[in-house]
C-alpha cells in the first residue's frame, strides 16, 4: 500500500517504529500515531485524524520503556504479562498477553480520552459532530488459540469488557480457565474506516475485527469462515484481464497440497465486522468460486496463497454489489482438519503483506480515425461502445473545482471554453481563447461535498417508515475545502461557438446530405470540438459539415443503427399480483421507483416509473419522465400538472422558462394521497425503501457513478429493478429518438444489466456514506437497449440532470 506525501510524491507505507520527539512513531502511515516511550504518566497510544479528532488510551500506571521490534512495542508488566501495541497502516492494535494464569483476577480500568469524537449507539465506532464515522474502536476480546479452545468452556463467563464514560474496563477471572488455555490474549484496536477482514466460527461468539490472525476451514470439529472486503469502486466499467486474492498463510494442517483446500466465494449480502456471528453470517455464491489446496504449516514457514478471482472482479466491474469475499471449506460437512491460519490487515508486520486484491485491467481502445479532417471534409472516427467507460474516479475537490470552472465558462461564454479534468496531470484544465486567459486562470475555491457512491451496500433500507429500521438518523455529507488553480489552455472555439453547433446540427435534417443519419451531438472538451454521432459518414456529409461549421470544429463518430437510443416506455400489464406497497404495487404513500401507467388522449397506454417527490409533503408532487405521459394524458399516480416533452417534437420550453430542461413531467397526487421522501431500492418486486437524503450538490460530470431504479411493469421482459455501476461519459447531449429531439441529457454506460421499456422516469441516484441515504442525481430518459434485453454488452443510458429537473419544477427534491 502506498501513500501520497505532502510533497506530492508516493511512498510505501512503513509501520516500523522509530523514536521521535519523545515518543515512538511509525515511519509512514495514514494518520498521526504515537506510542509512549515509557516512564511517564501519558497515554500509551494516541491516534489522530486529518480533521483534528483523536482518541488516546492510557494505562493505570506509568509503563516501563518498551522493547521495540518492527511495528511492535512490548511493555513488560511483570508476572508473565505484557502490553503489546502494534502500529497499523490506519490505526493501532493493543494486546494484553498473559503467559500464565494470574494469581488473582485481573481487573483493569483504562482511561479513554476523546477529542471531537463520541461513541456511536449502533456499533463499535466513533462519530464526529455530524454523525459521520471517523474511527472504529473494537471492544476488547479474549483470544484462546484454536488448539486450546477445547480446554475450557468457561471463557465467556471468565472475561468481561465494557466502556463506561471515559473509562474502558477489562476483567478476567483466570480461575475459570483451565491452565492449558494459557497463554491467552486480550486485544482491541482503533483504526480509521478501511477495508475490513474478520473471521467467525460456529462455536459461538462474535468475530473480532482487531485480530491479527484469521482462521478459515475446519479445525477440531469447529467450522471457520474468513470475510474480506476491499474498496473496488475504481473497477467500475473496467475490462478485467486477470485478478487474484493474496493472503499470507501462517499455519495449516501440513505443507504442500493438503486436503480439500479453501474456497473463495463472492459474498452476496450485508455483514458488519463489528457484529458478526455464525448465525448472521452473510450469504455467498459459488459463481466464480475457486479453490487453493496449498498449505503452509508453522514448521515449513509462512507463504502466500493466491486465489484466482477474475470472474468475481468482472462481476463487480459490471455493477454487481461488492459485499466482499468469503474464504471457507468447499464442503463444510467435512470433519477432518482442513484449516488455514491467515494474516489479517492487523497483523502489522512490515515484512508480511496484508490481504491484497490485485486486478489487471485492459484500457478501452482509443478512437480510431477513418478519415482525417482536411479539404474533403471533417474528421470521421470510430470508437468502442464502451469508450470512456474505463475512466477512473476523480476526487470530490477536483469535481467541484471543475464545476466551478464550468460555471465560469458559461458566464464568460464568448471567451472561455468547456473545461475538463486531465487524469495524466491530475489537473483541472480551463481552455479559453487568448482574450479569456486571465479569467480562465483564476483560482477555483469552495467547499466540496461528498455526493456518495453507486455502492448499494451502503443502504440498509426498510419496509415501513415507522419501523425501527427506518429510524436511521441523517448524517450530513462530508465537506472538504478546496483551492485549485486550473491549467490554462489556449483554444479557438468558445463555449458559445461550440454550443451553437451542438444545438443546430440535428435540426439540419434534409438541408444537408444524410442529415437524417445524425442522432446525437455533444462537446468534446479535450479537443475543443463538437462530436456528431451518425450512421453515415459519406463524403457529402463530411463536406457539408466542414463548409457550414469549419473543417476542424466538428468530428463524426460513425456508429451503427443499433446504437440509436430508444425511449423506455413500457406496456401496461394486468392488475398487479405483487405484494402491497412494493415497486409493482405502490399502495401507500407514493414513492419514487414504483411503476405507474398512463392513458393518453389518443387511447394508447404506457407504463413508466416514478422518479423523485418534489417540494414538501404538502405539495403532493412527483417527477418522472416527460415522454411517459402525453399532454392531456392521465397517469395512474395522480393528475398530470405538465410535461415538457411532446411526441414528434421532443423537449419543449415551458412558459417563462429560458431554455430546455431535458425530459420531465410533474404529477400531483389526488384523493388525499401524499408523496414520500423515499424511493424503492433493490430488485423489480422489492418492498424495501430508502430515505432520500438530498440531491447532488453540482450537476453531473464525466466519470460520476450512479444507479437507476427502474420498475417496468413489462412481464415479458422483466425489469432488473435497481442497477448500479453506471458511469457518466458525456454531458450536455442533444439526442434524437423516436422522431423526437431531447435537449439536454447526460449519458452514462455500463456492461451487463440494462434498463428496459417501462423504466423511463426512474430515479437516478447514489448512496450517501454515513447513513446510506439516497442522493438524487436525475430522472431516467432512455437507453440504447433497442431489443429490450435485460443484459447487453454495453448499456448506454440517458438521464435528465436533477438540477434541470429542479429548474423545470421550481422546487427542490423532497428529502427526509
Amino acid at each position: 500500500m502506498r501513500l501520497k506525501q505532502n510533497n506530492g510524491a508516493w511512498a510505501w507505507i512503513n509501520t516500523g517504529l522509530v523514536e521521535k520527539d519523545g515518543a515512538l512513531r511509525p515511519k509512514l502511515v495514514k494518520a498521526p500515531l504515537a506510542f509512549t516511550a515509557g516512564g511517564k504518566s501519558e497515554p500509551f497510544a494516541q491516534l489522530s485524524t486529518a480533521e483534528g479528532q483523536s482518541l488516546a488510551l492510557s494505562w493505570p500506571t506509568p509503563l516501563p520503556r518498551p522493547q521495540v521490534s518492527a511495528n511492535r512495542a512490548t511493555y513488560d508488566l511483570g508476572d508473565g504479562a505484557q502490553l503489546v501495541v502494534s502500529a497499523m497502516a490506519a490505526g493501532f492494535r493493543y494486546e494484553i498477553v498473559l503467559q500464565r494464569r494470574p494469581a488473582k483476577p485481573l481487573d483493569l480500568t483504562l482511561p479513554v480520552q476523546m477529542k471531537g469524537a463520541s461513541p456511536s449507539e449502533q456499533r463499535e465506532e466513533l462519530v464526529d459532530a455530524q454523525g459521520r464515522t471517523i474511527l472504529h474502536a473494537s471492544t476488547p476480546r479474549l483470544h484462546i488459540k484454536p488448539g486450546q479452545r477445547t480446554a475450557t468452556k468457561s471463557a465467556p463467563s471468565a472475561f468481561k469488557s465494557e466502556q463506561s464514560g471515559d473509562n474502558l474496563r477489562v476483567a478476567l477471572d483466570g480461575a475459570k480457565l483451565d491452565t492449558a488455555a494459557f497463554p491467552v490474549t486480550i486485544s482491541g484496536s482503533v483504526a480509521m474506516p478501511a477495508s475490513a477482514d474478520v473471521d467467525v466460527s460456529d462455536e459461538g461468539g462474535a468475530g473480532d475485527p482487531s485480530s491479527p490472525l484469521l482462521m478459515a476451514g475446519g479445525i477440531f470439529g469447529i467450522r471457520n469462515r474468513v470475510l474480506l472486503r476491499f474498496d473496488t469502486m475504481a473497477l467500475t466499467g473496467q475490462r478485467i484481464i486477470d485478478a487474484k486474492l493474496s493472503v499470507v498463510n501462517t499455519d495449516g494442517p501440513g505443507c504442500g497440497e493438503v486436503g480439500d483446500g479453501i474456497q473463495v466465494r463472492r459474498t452476496t449480502s450485508r455483514w458488519d465486522p463489528y457484529n458478526l456471528t455464525w448465525a448472521n453470517k452473510p450469504a455467498t455464491t459459488t459463481e466464480g468460486a475457486t479453490i487453493v489446496t496449498q498449505s503452509h504449516a508453522s514448521d515449513c514457514g509462512r507463504g502466500t496463497l493466491d486465489w484466482p478471482v477474475k470472474e468475481i472482479a468482472a462481476a463487480w466491474a459490471s455493477g454487481s454489489p461488492n459485499y466482499g469475499l468469503t474464504l471457507q471449506e468447499p464442503n463444510e460437512a467435512n470433519t477432518s482438519d482442513n484449516f488455514r491460519e491467515l494474516a489479517s490487515t492487523e497483523y502489522g508486520d512490515p515484512g508480511t503483506e496484508v490481504p491484497k486484491l490485485t486486478v489487471v485491467t485492459q484500457p478501452v481502445p482509443a478512437p480510431q480515425v477513418l478519415y482525417p479532417a482536411g479539404p474533403d471534409g471533417v474528421e470521421v472516427f470510430t470508437a468502442p461502445a464502451d469508450w470512456k467507460l474505463d475512466g477512473l474516479p476523480v476526487s470530490s475537490e477536483n469535481v467541484h473545482a471543475l464545476n466551478g470552472a464550468d460555471d465560469r465558462a458559461q458566464t464568460n461564454a464568448t471567451t472561455l471554453a468547456p473545461p475538463y479534468f486531465d487524469p495524466a496531470s491530475g489537473q483541472v484544465v480551463a481552455p479559453a481563447t487568448l482574450a479569456g486567459k486571465g479569467t480562465a486562470s483564476q483560482v477555483l475555491s469552495g467547499i466540496a461535498l461528498d455526493n456518495g457512491d453507486a455502492d448499494e451496500t451502503l443502504a440498509t433500507g426498510f419496509e415501513n417508515e415507522d419501523s425501527p429500521a427506518a429510524r436511521t438518523a441523517a448524517v450530513a455529507a462530508a465537506e472538504t475545502p478546496y483551492s485549485i488553480t486550473p491549467r490554462y489552455a489556449e483554444v479557438a472555439n468558445s463555449y458559445q461557438a461550440l454550443n451553437t453547433i451542438t444545438d443546430q446540427v440535428l435540426d439540419l435534417d434534409e438541408t444537408i446530405p444524410a442529415g437524417t443519419a445524425l442522432f446525437a451531438t455533444h462537446i468534446w472538451p479535450e479537443r475543443n470540438l463538437v462530436v456528431v454521432q451518425s450512421t453515415d459518414a459519406s463524403a457529402g456529409l463530411r463536406k457539408a459539415l466542414a463548409d457550414r461549421y469549419g473543417t476542424y470544429n466538428v468530428a463524426i463518430w460513425l456508429r451503427s443503427e443499433s446504437d440509436r437510443p430508444r425511449l423506455d416506455v413500457g406496456t401496461t400489464s394486468s392488475a398487479s399480483t405483487s405484494a402491497a406497497d412494493s415497486r409493482q404495487n405502490d399502495t401507500g404513500k407514493l414513492n419514487g421507483g414504483s411503476t405507474f401507467s398512463s392513458l393518453n388522449p389518443d387511447g394508447t397506454r404506457g407504463g413508466c416509473t416514478t422518479g423523485f417527490a418534489m417540494g414538501t409533503a404538502a405539495d403532493h408532487l412527483m417527477a418522472s419522465a416527460g415522454h411517459c405521459v402525453a399532454p392531456g394524458g392521465t397517469p395512474s399516480a395522480g393528475v398530470l400538472e405538465w410535461t415538457n416533452w411532446v411526441a414528434g417534437q421532443g423537449t419543449i420550453k415551458l412558459p417563462n422558462q429560458p431554455t430546455y430542461y431535458g425530459d420531465v413531467s410533474l404529477i400531483q397526487t389526488v384523493l388525499g394521497r401524499v408523496t414520500s421522501p423515499t424511493i424503492f431500492i433493490g430488485p423489480r418486486d422489492s418492498t424495501v425503501k430508502e430515505w432520500v437524503g438530498g440531491r447532488f450538490s453540482i450537476p453531473a460530470k464525466e466519470k460520476d457513478q450512479y444507479c437507476v431504479g427502474g420498475a417496468s411493469p413489462n412481464t415479458k421482459v422483466l425489469s432488473n429493478g435497481q442497477i448500479c455501476g453506471f458511469k457518466v461519459t458525456d454531458i450536455g447531449v442533444k439526442l434524437e429518438a423516436s422522431d423526437s429531439t431531447t435537449r439536454w441529457v447526460q449519458v452514462g454506460k455500463k456492461s451487463g444489466r440494462c434498463t428496459i421499456g417501462g423504466d423511463s422516469g426512474a430515479p437516478v441516484y447514489t448512496f450517501r456514506k454515513g447513513d446510506g441515504f439516497v442522493v438524487a442525481k436525475g430522472i431516467h430518459h432512455g437507453s440504447n437497449n433497442v431489443e429490450g434485453k435485460p443484459s447487453v454488452s454495453t448499456c448506454e443510458n440517458f438521464f435528465t440532470d436533477i438540477h434541470d429537473v429542479m429548474k423545470a419544477v421550481g422546487k427542490d427534491v423532497y428529502k427526509k
